[in-house]
């Protein structure tokens, strides 16, 4: 008489542990049948989801046809011993078998003991070797060493042949998970008729000038309606040069107030414009004046947007700091500029991945309109990267 197998699914912050509970409630014989990283709600901290059932029952000399339903099909995983995972498939059969081994190899239909060392050498050494390689790219472009063991884990734990075929398909395999890691707010809604009135925020130096100029001249040429930029000049420092320049080429409309009760009459004379940019000032986080009059500001301007500007040159300590000074104006989303400075969106994965905000746009470079790009989760894990598939 067989034994009914069970299959249940477990989640984990770890491999580790999703194996150690695999191996509790199931035992040491307890096959793997998927293995894939996941998050805990749309923002959450990053969880591992292991497929696992009993060992397939079989029953000594049973008939083929009483058991084929319970025969690992080509490509499922089962796990060998306690912490050895092995694809099957016709290939590994044969291999199991050995050229010379006729009677291992007859019966098909039934799953037989399996020596984890048929499958040590030289397939053994490949992965290493493509592991080890695509390891050093992700470790290179500034990815934190406890995010890549866990991925090269999870990447072990597929048993996937074509996985690890070479570099090429490690790296394509990482990139999907990449983009369910990774967090982007929807297209702008250029077609409809109320009046978008957006806010960029953000430190000084960051690129919000030269992001507004671009996302001006987008608006421009994608839109049939007419733009207009509020610049606030608390300190009077005067118009900004590159934007007057775009002022006269593109024809936008400009107020430059340094009042905060400038502000109602300057929007009042930007009521024949459909779309408003508003250029706020730089501020530090620790600049709680600065913050102040940004905060003042910004509620008589009432933008029906607010885009949290941050280069991405900056460190994870200091987005951090950003995202907590600067979240509390509630912005809907985030612009990272400066790629083309930075190499790479590496060394911030961790804050994407556990930030509230969601990424609207990338900029690398100075060029307008072209360098400033949709995000989309596909573009963001070939920046964190730094490679493409």
């Amino acid at each position: 008489m067989t034994t009914p197998v069970r299959i249940k699914t477990f989640r984990a912050d770890s491999l580790q542990v999703a194996y150690e509970q695999i191996r509790s409630e199931f035992g040491p014989d307890a096959s793997v049948l998927e293995t894939k990283p996941i998050k805990r709600g749309f923002f959450g901290k990053s969880l591992f989801e292991v497929t696992a059932s009993t060992k397939v029952a079989e029953r000594l000399g049973a008939k083929a046809d009483e058991i084929s339903d319970s025969v690992p099909k080509p490509n499922e995983v089962v796990e060998v011993g306690t912490d050895q995972s092995i694809a099957f498939s016709p290939e590994a059969e044969q291999t199991v078998a050995g050229p010379s081994d006729e009677k291992r190899r007859e019966p098909k239909n039934r799953m037989e003991p399996v020596s984890v060392s048929h499958f040590q050498g030289n397939t053994n050494a490949k992965l290493d070797r493509i592991s080890q390689q695509v390891s050093q790219e992700m470790l290179g472009a500034g990815l934190e060493v406890s995010i890549v063991e866990q991925w090269m884990m999870a990447a072990r734990a597929t048993c996937d042949s074509a996985v690890f075929r070479d570099a090429w398909s490690l790296r394509s395999e990482i990139l999907t998970w990449v983009r369910d890691f990774v967090h982007c707010a929807p297209p702008l809604d250029l077609d409809s008729r109320s009046p978008l009135r957006i806010a960029l925020i953000g430190p000084t130096g960051a690129g919000k000038t030269t992001t507004i100029a671009k996302l001006a001249a987008t608006l421009s040429m994608d839109s049939q309606g007419k733009v207009g930029i509020l610049q606030l000049d608390p300190k009077n420092l005067g118009l900004c040069r590159s934007l007057a320049g775009y002022q006269e080429l593109m024809g936008w409309e400009f107020e430059v107030v340094t009042k905060l009760d400038e502000i109602a009459g300057a929007l009042e004379r930007l009521q024949v414009c459909d779309r408003i940019l508003v250029d706020t000032p730089g501020c530090s986080p620790s600049d709680r004046g600065s913050l102040e009059w940004l905060e003042q500001s910004l509620n008589m301007a009432c933008p029906t947007s607010t885009l949290l500007v941050v280069p991405s040159t900056c460190n994870s300590h200091t987005f951090q700091r950003y995202e907590l000074s600067f979240g509390g104006f509630g912005p809907d989303s985030m612009v990272l500029t400066k790629l083309d400075e930075s190499g790479g969106l590496g060394p911030l994965f961790s804050c994407l991945q556990n930030s509230s905000i969601p990424v609207s746009f990338l900029t690398n470079g100075q060029h307008v309109p072209s360098d400033l790009i949709p995000a989309t989760n596909a573009r963001l894990a070939q920046h964190v990267f730094s490679f493409t598939s």
